[in-house]
């Protein structure tokens, strides 16, 4: 027979366990603080935006000069009243004068809208009567158009003889 050997297993030093679960503990808190970081710095981060949209906001808004309100300036009035007001009843009325060896070629609207200049091209003479007569008889005109100058139109082709005439109200 066979002498017998025992073997005798060693354990394993505890310490190896305790160092793994330290190991394990130190990662663990570790990334708690860096969540903890990244959050504070997410509300820095919140907090300085918040502050750089309510100066945005700030240097946006139009401020008045403080003390007394000042008016207007009178430029400012007139373009408002030109803008508001509606030009389709005019120039619908411009565009309803039908009359043969008549053109309109141009439209120039003053500071307020009850000036109004506008030119025409015209085959004859005669045709300044009937389009003075055309124009203040209109529906859409609210005032009186006065013929401001007649002559002879500067065209060198032959596709436009004739006179340009202006009307101012």
């Amino acid at each position: 027979m066979k002498p017998l050997h025992i073997h005798f297993v060693t354990r394993r030093p505890r310490f190896l366990a305790a160092a793994m679960v330290v190991v394990l503990l130190l990662a663990l808190s570790a990334g708690a603080w860096l969540e903890w970081r990244a959050r504070a710095a997410r509300a820095d981060v919140q907090k300085q935006m918040a502050e750089l949209n309510a100066n945005i906001r700030g240097a946006l808004e139009v401020r008045k000069p403080e003390g007394s309100p000042q008016a207007e300036p009178p430029w400012v009035q007139e373009a408002d009243a030109t803008l508001r007001h509606d030009w389709n009843r005019l120039m619908g009325g411009l565009e309803g004068i039908v009359l043969p060896g008549v053109r309109l070629l141009s439209v120039q609207a003053g500071t307020y809208p009850d000036q109004v200049r506008v030119e025409y091209q015209l085959d004859g003479w005669t045709r300044v009567a009937e389009l003075s007569y055309a124009l203040n008889h209109m529906k859409a005109s609210s005032g009186h158009w006065s013929l401001i100058s007649v002559g002879a139109s500067n065209s060198q082709t032959s596709s436009s003889p004739g006179i340009r005439a202006v009307w101012e109200r």
